[in-house]
């Protein structure tokens, strides 16, 4: 499967900047921040992207292969919380 395919429909019609790769790069840079940041870091990447990326149904297909990775899936889940609890996740608790 190349890169594309992997687009959903809905989002690879309008990609930003007229390039629909930029999707994937995007996912890679979340990625690659999540994996080698510190723990502050990986908090930033959910709470301040994750988290609303994943209203959208057709975001969350996109990043679902994170599912399959030890570290992203901990990211997944944690961003996942947010929109299964209607805007409130348990991150907030103290």
């Amino acid at each position: 499967m190349n890169s594309l395919s992997r687009i959903p429909p809905s989002l690879a019609e309008q990609p930003p900047h007229g390039n629909s790769l930029s999707y994937d790069r995007f996912e890679n840079v979340l990625g690659k921040l999540y994996e080698e940041g510190s723990q502050e870091v990986r908090t930033c990447v959910v709470q301040a992207t994750l988290e609303h990326l994943f209203e959208q149904k057709d975001i969350r297909k996109f990043f679902s292969d994170w599912q399959k990775d030890e570290v992203l899936k901990v990211a997944f889940g944690e961003a996942s919380e947010w929109y299964k609890g209607g805007g409130r996740t348990p991150l907030e608790r103290p």
